[in-house]
């Protein structure tokens, strides 16, 4: 069985995934019907999904370190 960290980082492949797929259909689909990006929407939107998602990552990372911190101040028994 896993362990909550180790699903929790099993789901960041599928998260990141899904944050620069969106980001290129998302931003491909606005290129189509606005033109507003000029052909480069889908990669444009890609990368802000990427840089999305990283600033979700040292988010969570930050999240377990202090967790990781506190269960160790605590005495054991």
């Amino acid at each position: 069985m896993l362990d909550r960290r180790s699903a929790l980082f099993l789901g960041m492949g599928f998260e990141v995934l899904g944050a620069i797929a969106g980001g290129y259909y998302l931003g491909h689909a606005i290129d189509a019907k606005y033109k507003v990006f000029g052909g480069y929407g889908g990669p444009l939107l890609a990368v802000f999904g990427l840089v999305g998602w990283m600033i979700h990552l040292i988010w969570i990372v930050r999240k377990l370190e202090k967790e990781d911190e506190s269960n160790e101040s605590k005495p054991s028994s």
